[in-house]
Order: structure tokens, then C-alpha cells, then sequence
């Protein structure tokens, strides 16, 4: 849901499709990632060593499978109680004077979702 909130937060719900990895130890399925082909991606990763290595592991896959992709990290993010953001769901919290310091960044959460973009 986080997706869909910032996604909607950049006028851009319109044109992101979120796929949910349940865990960090998931793959892609070679069936699906037929429908993937050509398509533009970011990897959201979770702020810890197994989501990094995940995220790497599904970017390898993506790539394999002619999917253009990116990763968007969360590190030196933190949410308005003091902890480090690690996804999507806690950047919803992030503290006002990180989101500040970091706004550009933030910001461009939604980038690859804008035609022409990167």
C-alpha cells in the first residue's frame, strides 16, 4: 500500500504496477518474468543486509529478463521516532527535518515511473 501512497503522492498511479517479493529468500518465477520484459523497474530496498542482498538478487533476475531496473535505498533516512527508515511503510513516517534534509532524494522516489525520466 506504501507504493500506491507515494506513487499517488507523485501523480503517478496511474502508471506503477507494484509487485510485493514476500520474503527476502523469494525469486521471481521464470513464467513471470516473461510479462516483465521491456518494462522499467525500482527495487525499493529494505535497509538491512538480507533486503540488500535480496534487492541484488532480484535486480539480477529483472536484468536477465530485459527489464530495465533501479534500486532506491533508504539509508540515512530516519522516521519521527529516531529509527532508521528500512521500507516503504516507515518513509510514510519519516521525520520532518530528515525529509528536509533530504527532500531531493525523496522526492525522486517516483522518478522511474515518469515518462522520459532516467
Amino acid at each position: 500500500m506504501a507504493v500506491i501512497a507515494h506513487a499517488w503522492a507523485s501523480s503517478v498511479e496511474d502508471r506503477v504496477a507494484p509487485i510485493c517479493m514476500p520474503s527476502t529468500s523469494a525469486n521471481f518465477h521464470q513464467s513471470a518474468l516473461t510479462y516483465l520484459q521491456g518494462k522499467r523497474g525500482r527495487i525499493f530496498v529494505d535497509n538491512d543486509q538480507p533486503g540488500m542482498e535480496a534487492a541484488q538478487r532480484w535486480a539480477d533476475q529483472l536484468r536477465a529478463a530485459g527489464v530495465k531496473v533501479d534500486g532506491f535505498s533508504f539509508i540515512d533516512l530516519y522516521t519521527s521516532d529516531g529509527k532508521p527508515v528500512k521500507d516503504l511503510n516507515d518513509l510514510c513516517r519519516v521525520d520532518a527535518d530528515c525529509w528536509e534534509a533530504n527532500r531531493k532524494v525523496i522526492e525522486s522516489i517516483m522518478d522511474f515511473a515518469i515518462e522520459g525520466s532516467l
